[in-house]
């Protein structure tokens, strides 16, 4: 699979990342690794799941709305970055999915965060 670039407008894009049974994933890099040319991304994951936020409480903070724009249940971004993620276990990006400007700036906040 060859690995498509966000061109869209957005400051973040989504991914459906295929190793954590399809959750989401909020893209906030996209890096070349000298190492072999591979592509690897770092971002954040979104569930639906209320079992998954009750479990870790704490980890996840809920978006004030869901970037999905055929869903309106309830979405969580959990608040850990993960790092370095091959990008060929990713889709291609959703073009049509986009965070309220005040989810936005809660991720940037997250950015900001010693890591």
């Amino acid at each position: 699979m060859k690995f498509k670039k966000y061109k869209g407008p957005d400051k973040y894009h989504f991914r459906i990342y295929k190793g954590s049974m399809g959750h989401p994933f909020v893209v906030v890099a996209v890096k070349e690794e000298n190492i072999n040319g591979k592509i690897m991304i770092d971002g954040y994951l979104l569930t639906h799941s209320l079992e998954r936020v009750c479990d870790k409480p704490g980890t996840y903070q809920r978006l004030s709305i869901n970037p999905n724009p055929r869903d309106d249940r309830p979405t969580f971004i959990n608040k850990f970055k993960v790092f370095n993620l091959p990008s060929n276990k990713f889709s291609k990006p959703y073009t049509s999915w986009h965070l309220s400007k005040k989810d936005e700036e809660m991720i940037d906040k997250l950015e900001k965060r010693k890591k």
